[in-house]
């Protein structure tokens, strides 16, 4: 009862209603998109118009001699076109950069090159096959959008003492979101929902809560300076023994400038 519950409550849209792009984490039909994935889609609806990047999958011979790096190629120079055509369809709203695993490493590179308001990264990988993200060379280096990364803390692409080495490393405002017992798909291991009694879905509603709350602040103080949007500060999301799903109050938000030296960190914990 809970889950339907809070899946049936709508999010609030953003402020200036904005575009989100949401780059997948790979070639794909968008038909076959896991239920999840299309449950997100929907959700985030609430928050703006979205727009899901399809990259189909070559067919024949040519799949076979596509490579990985063709794939990326393919996936960045999409990105970018879909961006571009966005601002010019809806230049009165601002863009939002939404991905999942290497999709999120794809709008960062995208932000540093076409100017948009926000980007979310769900499960951002911290490590490349050149080693750490932030390195010398790296070009997220150059990144100046406000930026939530958001990873699980069992994840075996990314570290949050990774990430947060790369926060310190750029100079635009970001946050972080570690969802405790979660992987890389920021899927919370069954044993921990069975154990705390939740669902994947109540975990993922309150995901999208947070991420409604950055882009809220980056949205609000678009043009106006620099601003602490929910960097450094922790959080705890305790689910109760009730139908009601509860996160404490933020700190650092948009309204809330105060920071501590940890990344919020969803623990889905039970409170009894």
């Amino acid at each position: 009862p809970a889950a339907k519950s809070i899946s049936r409550r709508k999010l609030e849209q953003l402020p200036g209603n904005p575009v989100i792009i949401v780059a997948p984490p790979g070639p794909g039909d968008t038909q076959l998109m896991p239920k999840r994935l299309k449950l997100w889609n929907n959700q985030l609806g609430c928050l703006g118009k979205v727009i899901v990047i399809n990259i189909p999958i070559p067919q024949g011979e040519a799949r076979l001699r596509t490579t990985i790096n063709q794939y990326l190629q393919q996936m960045v120079t999409s990105t970018i076109a879909k961006v571009r055509e966005t601002k010019i369809n809806n230049a009165d709203r601002p863009v939002i950069l939404m991905g999942w695993g290497p999709g999120a490493s794809i709008i960062t590179h995208v932000a540093t090159i076409e100017k948009v308001a926000g980007i979310v990264c769900l499960g951002f990988p911290s490590t490349t096959l050149s080693g750490k993200r932030g390195e010398l060379g790296d070009p997220l280096l150059d990144l100046r959008t406000p930026t939530l990364f958001v990873i699980g803390d069992k994840a075996t692409n990314s570290c949050s003492d990774d990430i947060e080495d790369f926060r310190e490393k750029i100079t635009v405002e970001t946050g972080l979101i570690v969802v405790g017992s979660a992987d890389h798909n920021l899927r919370v291991s069954k044993r921990k929902k069975r154990l705390e009694g939740i669902t994947q879905t109540m975990v993922d509603r309150n995901l999208m809560d947070e991420i409604r709350t950055f882009l809220a602040g980056v949205l609000t103080h678009t043009g106006s300076k620099k601003a602490n949007y929910g960097a450094h500060s922790q959080f705890s999301v305790k689910f109760g023994s009730g139908s009601e799903v509860s996160p404490r109050k933020i700190t650092g938000g948009s309204g809330d400038h105060s920071a501590s030296s940890s990344p919020r960190k969803l623990n889905n914990e039970g409170s009894g």
